[in-house]
């Protein structure tokens, strides 16, 4: 992403959701985030839009609020927002790195542990709170686009010839902190475990060969999942971040070559 481009993203989003008491309102966690239109449609009934968004900034919540009672039962939530791709190092930010010809670029990445995915959408931000995640990316078509799991499908976007949309599988359930999805500029090595899972390494443009150890590492404890990714990053808060189908890690981590692995290991014995 260039950065001329990436200050802010646009999201819809729909929520398959339980409404166990009727209520006129729904609180949510929010955080830097810009609602523009909200409704809820129970299931067989017609939609309902929210006529008000209380945003609780200290509390880092939203209190979404209806002209009419939502009746106990299954429904849609819909949100549309716009949020920050922000410089913070949390939620869904910016990570500014150099193209081996001296250029400046920016991906964009996410950081949610631990309560950080309000930052990206809002949602109900607590670990004990689970769901499954359907998740597509518009994304410039010459960028690379990943998430937890695998993509199913990559078409050009009808409004504008130099996007693609990315979608992908859905996840298994799981709390927000493990959700993840990344764009930028990638090389890759890939193979295929014993038990076919298939295992890729993304690097920075130009040094794939750094991604070969890690790689030979991750084929031998790769297991219950359809495929793994691993990404380098060029900048996070951790040394090491594991979300669910995806790992990530600082560029230059020495986990990333043999003899650097080993010492690391040796000075955490």
């Amino acid at each position: 992403m260039r950065a001329e481009n990436c200050r802010f993203f646009l999201v819809l989003m729909e929520f398959l959701l339980q409404v166990k008491n009727a209520t006129n309102q729904i609180v949510m966690n929010c955080a830097d985030i810009d609602i523009i239109t909200a409704s809820y449609a129970p299931e067989g009934d017609e939609e309902v839009h929210a006529t008000g968004f209380n945003y609780q900034n200290e509390d880092e919540k939203v209190t979404l609020s209806f002209p009419s009672t939502l009746q106990k039962g299954t429904g849609t939530l819909k949100i549309d927002f716009v949020g920050e791709l922000n410089d913070k190092m949390k939620g869904f930010y910016r990570s500014k790195y150099s193209t081996p010809s001296g250029d400046t670029r920016y991906a964009a990445v996410t950081q949610f542990e631990a309560t950080d995915a309000r930052r990206a959408f809002p949602c109900w931000d607590e670990p004990a709170i689970k769901a499954t995640f359907d998740i597509s990316l518009v994304v410039p078509k010459d960028r690379v686009a990943l998430s937890n799991m695998n993509v199913v499908e990559r078409r050009p976007y009808p409004d504008d010839e130099s996007l693609v949309e990315v979608k992908f599988a859905r996840s298994p359930v799981m709390s927000t902190y493990l959700v993840a999805f990344v764009v930028g500029e990638y090389d890759f090595v890939e193979a295929r475990s014993q038990d076919g899972v298939l295992v890729r390494v993304y690097t920075p443009v130009g040094k794939a060969e750094q991604g070969k150890f890690a790689l030979e590492v991750n084929l031998r404890w790769v297991w219950g999942l359809l495929f793994t990714e691993i990404s380098q990053f060029w900048g996070f808060l951790g040394f090491f971040v594991v979300f669910w189908g995806f790992l990530g890690f600082l560029v230059g981590c020495r986990c990333t070559q043999r003899a650097g692995a080993r010492l690391h290991a040796r000075g955490q014995g």
